[in-house]
């Protein structure tokens, strides 16, 4: 740890170059990011030190770095939030913050650009996934590339499952695809791992009755989709579906954003879709007010349906027979 006399008469520059600044940060990109804000702080400031930083200091950065092109304002408010993070480093120390350097007693805060508002992205209308799953089933060898185009049941059957089973629990595909049945409590609760988390933090999300079923319906071992095919070869095969179904492939993020958009219809739901989804921690009265275990279950089970998995296959001669399951079908192959 460097001493207070040390830095004393330092700049921003020399205090990123010390442990204590670095906060035990190990992402190259995000020690590359910290370097291009401090670039940016010492070009446009000069770098003046610690101590002599002034507002004016501060807003004539900020202006001067507005002025600058060929960056983004999410980029803008990025480096902004590093600097602000160092600059917060030199403040006094407090029971909450016993790493502070205690530099200074006012620190300085450089207010980040205003963020433009992202426009909406596109979601499937339920109308449109009942057509796609329905083209799951329905889906002719011509209609698929010729890499697959054997095994066209295995492969429609199987995107039926996961359209149904994203739409029904708004999982990101990177965890729909290391879901596992181990990770099911009390039968209608799941527990997401770090590991299959975007944010490296578990989750829990509530399974509706549509999305039991799914599970019902599937294999027995403890990984629910068990494909073993790239990305890519996923990819190719959701395209072909999409086109063969007449529908915009918006992707598995597509069907999360479906999701997001009927629990805004139902009371509460906005609540819930921040939960299933994964999304930014509720407010106070969210978080400990709320009885999600009676909210969460009360509002996912009236998520309008979608076509669910059919049992039996209709021959040509109208007569019904047990269809055949996928365990059946081999998904090794796939």
């Amino acid at each position: 740890m460097i001493g207070l006399g040390t830095l004393w008469k330092n700049t921003l520059r020399d205090l990123l170059a010390t442990r204590p600044a670095r906060r035990g940060t190990t992402s190259p990109r995000t020690l590359a990011e910290y370097d291009t804000a401090i670039a940016l702080w010492v070009q446009l400031t000069g770098d003046p030190p610690i101590t002599e930083i002034t507002p004016h200091t501060v807003n004539n950065f900020l202006r001067l770095l507005i002025a600058q092109n060929g960056r983004s304002m999410a980029t803008l408010n990025k480096y902004c939030r590093h600097l602000n993070a160092l600059f917060a480093l030199c403040g006094p120390t407090s029971f909450r913050h016993p790493d502070r350097l205690g530099l200074v007693q006012d620190t300085p805060w450089v207010k980040p650009p205003r963020m433009p508002r992202c426009p909406a992205k596109p979601a499937y209308t339920p109308t449109q996934l009942a057509t796609l799953i329905a083209a799951c089933f329905n889906i002719q060898p011509d209609s698929l590339p010729a890499s697959y185009a054997t095994r066209p049941i295995l492969i429609g059957r199987w995107w039926a499952a996961i359209i149904l089973f994203t739409y029904n629990t708004g999982l990101r595909r990177e965890a729909i695809l290391a879901f596992r049945r181990s990770y099911i409590i009390a039968d209608t609760w799941a527990i997401i791992p770090a590991q299959d988390s975007k944010t490296a933090t578990p989750y829990r999300i509530y399974l509706n009755a549509a999305a039991r079923d799914i599970i019902t319906a599937l294999p027995t071992g403890d990984i629910l989709f068990p494909f073993n095919a790239s990305p890519t070869t996923l990819d190719r095969q959701r395209r072909a579906i999409a086109a063969y179904a007449g529908v915009p492939d918006y992707g598995l993020h597509g069907i999360r954003r479906t999701l997001a958009t009927e629990l805004k219809h139902l009371p509460g739901g906005e609540t819930v879709a921040r939960i299933m989804l994964g999304h930014a921690p509720l407010d106070v009265s969210d978080r400990h007010y709320a009885d999600y275990e009676q909210l969460i279950p009360a509002v996912m089970e009236k998520l309008q349906p979608l076509t669910r998995m059919p049992t039996h296959d209709t021959t040509r001669d109208g007569t019904t027979q047990p269809r055949q399951t996928l365990d059946e079908l081999n998904p090794s192959g796939v």
